[in-house]
């Protein structure tokens, strides 16, 4: 994966899983139902596969920022026309640093601190869109408790409250995906 990192990286298409995660993870509570993240995410690979020649960036990290720019003002753009009735300009940045924080947070919570080097910034993207990967594959409860305290950084209760289920039913959710992702995570780490 050096290459990558000296040369152009992936298509946009190869950051799907990484934003249909991010973008889950940014939907406010209760417009789930209202607003479905794959159309988002469409739309912000549509508009990276058509811009692509104005993405002057030259690593994989480089590129998830600029994705994660698209993301969020597609975000933005798609909650407002679902609150029309209110216009809040603070509320496209405050979304766009949203996502950001989501994607640090992802960074953190899976990368091994192995520096700053270019290179260990490199296997860091990479890790996180392959963690991505994984949290798209878990059962759908599962990817909701692990995004919900991962990511969006609820505690036990709130989940459980979010989910309409017990707070122990909320843990072995937890348990049971956070160990699919390590088993993945070695095999894949092993190949």
């Amino acid at each position: 994966m050096a290459d990558q990192q000296a040369g152009a990286p992936e298509s946009a298409a190869a950051y799907r899983s990484y934003l249909k995660v991010l973008a889950r993870a940014r939907l406010p509570a209760g417009l789930g139902r209202h607003l479905d993240d794959s159309d988002v995410v469409q739309m912000t690979l549509m508009e990276a596969q058509r811009d692509e020649a104005e993405f002057r960036g030259r690593s994989r990290g480089e590129k998830m920022a600029w994705l994660r720019r698209i993301l969020a003002r597609n975000l933005a753009d798609a909650i407002k026309g679902l609150r029309r009735a209110k216009r809040d300009i603070a509320r496209d940045a405050s979304l766009r640093e949203c996502v950001d924080r989501t994607a640090a947070r992802m960074e953190h919570w899976w990368a091994d601190e192995t520096g700053s080097s270019p290179s260990a910034k490199a296997q860091r993207a990479e890790q996180v869109v392959a963690l991505s990967d994984g949290i798209e594959r878990l059962p759908p409860d599962q990817r909701e408790a692990v995004v919900l305290r991962h990511l969006q950084g609820q505690d036990l209760r709130e989940i459980a409250r979010l989910m309409d289920r017990s707070t122990s039913s909320v843990a072995s959710l937890l348990h049971r995906g956070l160990r699919t992702l390590r088993e993945e995570g070695r095999r894949n780490g092993d190949a």
